[in-house]
């Protein structure tokens, strides 16, 4: 029975009971079919390949919209690779310390939250623009991304509350929605017999 290696955990398993991603490389075989890469892997190392996989395309989809925004932001053509890696650290919760990556934070901050937080503070931003004269790109750069970093806590709160209004908001009108219903039970007309409608013995 032919072996193949799980491209996830490493070890081998009977081919025939693995999963298979298979991937055109654009190139073609003697006989005319198309070539493919095939990968193997054990059912439940499948799974979280796929897991890892999406949240690896979510990743690179959230820092291409930031990584523009960024752009737009500085009015630059490209960020540098000092600016890369100040997000990158800021995303895994890492500094530099004599020339090492030293983890900081339990966690990181996603490019979504970074984003969200650069957005949350675009107004005062926009004001240093105008009033405040930074040297470089890179000045611009690390100072504006201290003030998102110090906004940071502010922005949660400030989603915290606004999140507990909305429920807050829902319940009202749910409890309106309510009231009114019983109402309306109550005032539910009562349904008359045709005979009742019927005048003739009054007069």
């Amino acid at each position: 029975m032919k072996e193949v290696k799980c491209q996830w955990c490493g070890s081998k398993g009977a081919k025939k009971e693995m999963s298979c991603e298979a991937k055109p490389t654009g190139k073609l075989n003697k006989n005319g079919s198309q070539k493919y890469i095939r990968k193997y892997f054990h059912d439940d190392c499948f799974e979280a390949y796929k897991q890892d996989k999406k949240f690896k395309e979510n990743e690179a989809a959230e820092f291409d919209e930031l990584y523009n925004y960024l752009l737009d932001l500085h009015r630059l053509e490209r960020l540098d690779s000092r600016m890369i890696e100040r997000i990158q650290d800021l995303r895994n919760g890492t500094v530099k310390y004599q020339n090492q990556k030293v983890k900081r934070y339990k966690e990181g901050v996603p490019f979504r939250k970074i984003l969200d937080a650069y957005k949350f503070s675009e107004q005062q931003l926009r004001n240093v623009h105008n009033y405040k004269t930074l040297e470089s790109s890179w000045q611009e750069f690390t100072y504006f991304l201290s003030i998102v970093i110090s906004n940071m806590n502010e922005m949660k709160e400030t989603n915290r509350r606004s999140k507990q209004q909305d429920v807050i908001r829902t319940n009202i009108i749910n409890k309106q929605i309510q009231v009114q219903s019983e109402i309306d039970i109550k005032i539910k007309p009562k349904n008359i017999r045709k005979d009742e409608l019927d005048i003739s013995s009054f007069l």
